[in-house]
């Protein structure tokens, strides 16, 4: 009998956890919602590291930004791949460059 009732406080304690994860999320959530796409991209640039954002054209304005980051070579994709080529390997000797 005295299993059961530690099974069930497990039980008990593992839903109020999961509970808790799931509030967390949600208000994480709720908050990046709430902001404005470009102080997000800024966020994320500053928190990568990288380069500012290229400047968004006017509104009205029908500038391909996607044909020029591409042909241009210096995209973000580019500049993540490098930083993640630098990433020690365990079982490497060095990264490449």
């Amino acid at each position: 009998m005295r299993v059961w009732k530690w099974v069930g406080l497990a039980g008990i304690a593992g839903v109020a956890v999961t509970a808790t994860a799931v509030a967390v999320n949600q208000r994480e959530t709720r908050e990046w919602h709430e902001v404005d796409p470009d102080e997000v991209r800024a966020h994320l640039y500053d928190r990568l590291g990288l380069d500012a954002p290229p400047v968004v054209a006017a509104a009205g304005a029908s500038a391909p930004r996607r044909a020029a980051a591409t042909s241009s070579g210096g995209g973000v994709r580019s500049r993540m791949t490098a930083r993640l080529r630098r990433i020690p390997i365990p079982g490497r000797s060095h990264p490449t460059q």
